[in-house]
């Protein structure tokens, strides 16, 4: 997040160890978002690694869902993610899954894992 902090100087990225800071706050809930304005709490995601990509995540999906939170302007205009859906699908499918899988199959309009999954199961 150092990273983040130093690109996007007017937001403020809090890195702290879960359970020194909430109370019962179990290691199985990180990583986590609490996204505040003016003092108040405007978005918490507990857990979010599944929204900025899972196991692959990096900091251009971080930084899109800051963005689609209102939270960071960003350069890029694709959703990162996006690639991440169709190597995950290569990974867990094989590569025969894919090749049948059109990119423009995607629904823009949401988070589409789970359509995925169920385009998957169709094709048993």
């Amino acid at each position: 997040m150092p990273v983040l902090a130093r690109k996007h100087p007017n937001v403020k990225f809090v890195k702290a160890v879960a359970t020194s800071c909430v109370e019962n706050f179990h290691d199985n809930h990180c990583p986590a978002m609490f996204i505040y304005r003016n003092g108040e709490l405007e978005v918490s995601e507990v857990p979010c690694g599944d929204l900025f990509g899972g196991v692959r995540m990096t900091l251009q999906t971080v930084e899109w869902v800051l963005h689609e939170k209102k939270v960071v302007e960003i350069e890029f205009e694709e959703d990162p993610r996006d690639k991440l859906k169709l190597i995950n699908m290569v990974t867990k499918h094989g590569k025969d899954l894919a090749r049948r899988h059109e990119p423009d199959d995607i629904d823009d309009d949401g988070d589409d894992r789970e359509y995925l999954n169920n385009q998957y199961m169709r094709y048993k």
